[in-house]
């Protein structure tokens, strides 16, 4: 071989030596390329929860460390897979950031893209601790729009009302610093359609248009000619001609249309001296709890007693109709349900039923509250004691340091249970919930 070739061929092997070191740096310093997904695709964990990884090169990989925020929640060297662990101790009901970093046998670190979640105490349930929405002995009405938008009312005290977005946890809220709101306890809110609403304290019925931040309509109270006392509000409803009707203490029941009072309803053509909840069914029937008559109902004048009531000792103090159509009322410690011809006794569960408040919920499903255990429900057949699952009213002493026996309940358009318990905000989704 000439000595010009031999240079070539010298000159050949040298390139393909640099060129096979450059790729071998290149695929050494090349860092792991991972795909992470979460078991059932949630965006809010508790207790046990499993991670999918997909990388490109397992069998090259040293360990892979699970991040939540800036902290390694936990770190495996084999099983690349599947990583199941507890995120309990991260569980304070706020957002985080999860990730995975992985690491291969030459040192070189990938981490996966970025997944946002929320992480909580107890599964499906999500408490809210930046507001307080009750004071003192007060109520907290709930109702919540089409679009998943919560107005809230306060008990006693300074507070006004919130509207809660719980889509990016942005509240507004409203007092007689910013409201024509002369008393901040809210009585009762009802929506008349999305954007529009009743808010209702002890002497006044205000119209807001929430959705233009405009305040409309004021109702205010008059003066009781039975008794010389001004009317106060127990209760308020929209019916189907968007009408507003008002319950008061004093036996009183008030028709509102466009401006103008239509209608007012005084004892004794009322039946009772104090009304406590009023509702109105799809066919436009008001049906109003009381303390002394049980349930009375009102459609197109007509006002309707039930002998069904006549041997009922205590007051009656909540209402509620399914989407059947079916009505149900409850006591301190008693429920009932009618079905358009008859009452019937709904048989009470041994843990304490309180019946106040009460929900039934588009599926049928009954909530309420067990006095000393928490929530409860009822399918029509048996009921549920959710002291005995994994939710914040498991355990009776927790419950009571927690303050958790609740004020309000409300269901969403997509099917997710609100209440506000011990004054706190708090949601619970049965989708996610270990009720079984």
């Amino acid at each position: 071989m000439s000595l010009k070739y031999s240079l070539q061929l010298i000159l050949l092997l040298i390139c393909v030596f640099t060129v096979s070191c450059k790729l071998s740096t290149s695929d050494d310093t090349d860092p792991p390329e991972i795909q992470l997904t979460i078991k059932g695709d949630l965006k809010e964990l508790s207790r046990g929860i499993s991670l999918y990884l997909d990388i490109n090169d397992d069998s090259k990989i040293d360990y892979v460390s699970v991040m939540i925020d800036d902290t390694t929640a936990i770190t495996v060297e084999s099983n690349f897979d599947t990583i199941s662990f507890d995120v309990t101790p991260f569980a304070d009901e706020s957002e985080h950031i999860l990730f995975v970093k992985v690491a291969d046998e030459v040192g070189n670190v990938g981490e996966s893209e970025i997944l946002d979640v929320v992480i909580t105490e107890f599964p499906g349930w999500r408490i809210y601790d930046d507001k307080r929405l009750n004071y003192g002995d007060g109520v907290s009405p709930v109702v919540i729009d089409t679009n998943g938008q919560l107005l809230i009312g306060t008990g006693m005290g300074p507070g006004g009302f919130y509207i809660f977005n719980p889509t990016n946890n942005n509240w507004l809220q409203y007092t007689s610093d910013n409201s024509p709101m002369s008393y901040s306890s809210i009585t009762d809110i009802k929506l008349i359609e999305d954007g529009r609403a009743w808010l209702a304290n002890n002497r006044t019925a205000i119209e807001f248009i929430y959705g233009l931040n405009q305040w409309g309509r004021i109702f205010n109270m008059p003066i009781n000619p039975n008794n010389g006392e001004l009317e106060e509000i127990s209760s308020i409803e929209v019916d189907k001609n968007f009408d507003l009707w008002v319950g008061t203490w004093y036996g009183g029941l008030f028709h509102y249309s466009g401006h103008n009072l239509v209608k007012q309803y005084l004892y004794p053509e009322i039946p009772s001296n104090e009304i406590h909840d009023i509702i109105i069914g799809d066919d436009n029937t008001l049906y109003a709890t009381t303390s002394d008559v049980g349930v009375f109902s009102l459609k197109d004048g007509i006002i309707t007693t039930y002998d069904f009531f006549s041997d009922i000792y205590w007051e009656l103090v909540c209402v509620a109709i399914d989407s059947s159509g079916n009505v149900y009322a409850s006591q301190g410690d008693a429920g009932f349900i009618f079905n358009g011809n008859n009452w019937e006794n709904i048989t009470l569960p041994d843990f304490g039923a309180r019946f106040f408040p009460m929900l039934v919920t588009n599926e049928g499903l009954l909530y309420t509250q067990g006095w000393s255990t928490g929530l409860i429900s009822w399918d029509g057949l048996e009921w549920t004691d959710y002291q005995n699952y994994d939710s914040p009213f498991y355990n009776y002493s927790v419950q009571s340091h927690l303050g958790l026996h609740y004020e309000s309940i409300a269901e969403a358009p997509n099917g997710d249970i609100w209440m506000v318990a011990g004054g706190k905000l708090m949601r619970y989704r049965p989708s996610l919930g270990r009720i079984s």
